[in-house]
């Protein structure tokens, strides 16, 4: 009966390590998810911008990216940048877009 209780107490502590990383891991991956959606924002610079052909020079996080319009740059998990007409259908701006939705206008 002592041997019995003896190993299920060494089962009770193994399996309660093994909980406890399981809950670790979770809340580090739903901590990089929420950082990811609601924190993270790319950082877009515009290099050249040459509206009459539909074409520009981004620069993102560092690193440079052709951007032509009608093609939306996809930057991140959410994230797109894309060239647009506002009036006229002449192109003169390019946004910053999270899930499709305007987040910044980087040019006017």
């Amino acid at each position: 009966m002592a041997e019995i209780q003896k190993n299920f107490g060494k089962y009770i502590k193994t399996g309660l390590g093994i909980v406890s990383i399981a809950v670790a891991v979770t809340a580090i991956v739903n901590a990089w998810d929420i950082y990811k959606h609601y924190v993270f924002k790319p950082k877009v610079k515009i290099i050249d911008v040459d509206y009459k052909n539909g074409r520009a020079i981004i620069e993102v996080n560092g690193v440079q990216h052709k951007l032509l319009y009608g093609s939306p740059f996809y930057v991140g998990d959410y994230w797109s940048v894309q060239m647009k007409t506002k009036e006229n259908d002449k192109i003169n701006r390019i946004e910053l877009l999270k899930q499709g939705n305007v987040k910044q206008y980087l040019t006017t």
